[in-house]
């Protein structure tokens, strides 16, 4: 049960995806999850979402937010999609069945099966989902399929493959490629 401010990450109740009840002991409750419930918003798919919940909590006026549409440019010409159908996961076009994710972090839809979209649990950022995080200099870099190590960390290292080989390139000694990660 919260106790109050519940439009922060400090309510209990926020916190998890669940909307403010009786059990709880706010007044004036501002627990963004009640505006979810409202449009029907699936909530624990919601609070599953980490880029959504880095970001609910700073928007004044949710509401607002969640009746916006966004334009895109889609294969079977400019469609709409509604923002609150993509809270929690994507929305599908109805005309060309393309998937679209909404970002919060850039405020903009990304298509998700041509530039997949990850979000960083220690950056709050969203990338592309081939980046990784590195801990050494606490940034996301491009690993890619490959296995690119941190371009800061280790700028002479080669990259691996899913399989652990090395792929060589003609800028690459002997030496530097056989040293392992």
């Amino acid at each position: 049960s919260c106790k109050g401010d519940c439009n922060s990450r400090r309510c209990g109740c926020s916190k998890k995806g669940l909307i403010c009840g009786e059990h709880c002991k706010c007044t004036g409750c501002k627990n963004p999850f009640t505006t979810l419930v409202e449009y029907g918003i699936d909530c624990r798919a919601a609070a599953k979402d980490k880029c959504f919940m880095d970001h609910v909590f700073q928007i004044e006026d949710l509401r607002d937010h969640v009746e916006q549409t966004c334009k895109c440019n889609l294969n079977c010409g400019d469609g709409v999609l509604q923002l609150k159908d993509m809270i929690g996961g994507t929305a599908t076009c109805p005309g060309c069945q393309i998937e679209w994710y909404y970002s919060w972090c850039y405020n903009e839809i990304w298509e998700e099966h041509r530039r997949p979209v990850r979000h960083c649990k220690k950056c709050r950022q969203c990338g592309d989902s081939r980046d990784a995080h590195c801990d050494e200099c606490n940034r996301c870099y491009f690993k890619g399929f490959s296995g690119y190590s941190c371009p800061r960390c280790y700028p002479d290292k080669p990259p691996r493959n899913p399989d652990g080989l090395l792929f060589f390139d003609s800028d690459w000694s002997s030496d530097e490629s056989s040293e392992s990660d």
